[in-house]
């Protein structure tokens, strides 16, 4: 007011109320852009792995979400999910063989929890960094000084689970607590009778020592390194091929029913019809395929015949003995061709 009590009318157009308002309207979208970014930045969607290697991605659809993973093997699988009831955003759950229930805390954005009814599990955020003063843990890939590759993941409050992948490919799991009074610092695990104590530190998140019962001494490394092991890991696993099957022969009287059968036919095309149908069931010996070829007359036939008994011959070894019911030159390349 001014001093005979009138209210006094800002004036706005004098150059310090514009610059008052024009920071005014800068802070109030500062602050606006923030929360946005916060309230982006602690999403439950986006891409997350977990600790078996899978790939999750949530979007948003409308009112719910879809769930979609990627599989270590390389397979793809949509996933029907919906979520808690009044924890629209931070709970949901999913089918996949047995009801899954994963937890997301915007204080700590980066992880999501994920129980089933006989184990829980973590899901990372992929492409994301520590923020400053998020508290480190042992959970996710490791790969030793020996070489050997471990993952270590959540699974009850004084227990989690480790999985070994040795460098000639043995796989091993095994389960670790927390030394008493030393929870989230230093651990225990036994493997092949010996007990192996790890100690962890937040001050250098990306190691720990581990010390086995019998004094020696080694480290664990963390970083993308280990998790491209454990793909590495899974591809240079060798399947183990079955023994080859073993293949017999015609029976003698089966063999010379066979012949009959042939010799019973009056045109060379079908006894070649006999000889086909007989192949598809039968394996036989070089010295039966010669005997069932000196029963056609022509050589184009006795080529068409040799074609169905090539990949049944068990004795590969003695296929020179065929050569001789060929009488030109052209029809024994072609034999030779079809008995390599």
């Amino acid at each position: 007011m001014d001093a005979g009590g009138a209210p006094t009318v800002p004036n706005f157009g004098d150059k310090e109320s514009i610059m008052h308002r024009f920071v005014l309207v800068f802070c109030a979208a500062a602050l606006f852009m923030g929360s946005a970014h916060a309230a982006e930045a602690a999403s439950v969607y986006g891409s997350w792995r977990s600790s078996s290697g899978n790939v999750f991605t949530i979007t948003q659809t409308g009112a719910g979400f879809r769930l979609s993973a990627t599989l270590t093997k390389g397979g793809r699988k949509v996933l029907h999910g919906n979520w808690v009831p009044g924890m629209r955003g931070l709970q949901f759950s999913y089918w996949d063989g047995v009801k899954v229930i994963g937890t997301f805390r915007p204080g700590d954005p980066n992880r999501i929890r994920v129980r089933t009814p006989t184990t829980t599990t973590w899901w990372q955020r992929m492409n994301s960094r520590r923020r400053a003063g998020q508290r480190a843990t042992i959970f996710g890939p490791w790969r030793s000084t020996t070489g050997n590759l471990f993952d270590v993941s959540y699974k009850r409050a004084r227990r989690f689970q480790l999985m070994l992948t040795a460098t000639n490919g043995r796989r091993e799991q095994m389960g670790g607590r927390w030394v008493p009074g030393m929870r989230g610092t230093q651990f225990e695990y036994h493997s092949r009778g010996r007990r192996f104590t790890g100690t962890f530190r937040a001050g250098d998140p990306n190691r720990i020592r581990i010390v086995s019962s019998t004094g020696e001494s080694s480290w664990w490394t963390r970083g993308r390194g280990a998790r491209r092991g454990f793909s590495t890991a899974r591809r240079t696993l060798k399947p183990v091929r079955p023994a080859p099957a073993v293949r017999y022969a015609m029976r003698r009287a089966a063999f010379a029913s066979l012949k009959s059968e042939v010799r019973r036919q009056s045109m060379d095309r079908n006894k070649v019809g006999v000889v086909e149908v007989a192949a598809r069931r039968n394996y036989v010996t070089c010295e039966q395929a010669r005997q069932l070829l000196q029963l056609l007359s022509f050589g184009r036939t006795k080529i068409k015949a040799l074609r169905a008994l090539a990949p049944r011959i068990v004795d590969r070894s003695n296929a020179h003995v065929i050569l001789g019911v060929f009488s030109f030159s052209r029809d024994k390349r072609t034999a030779s061709q079809l008995l390599k």
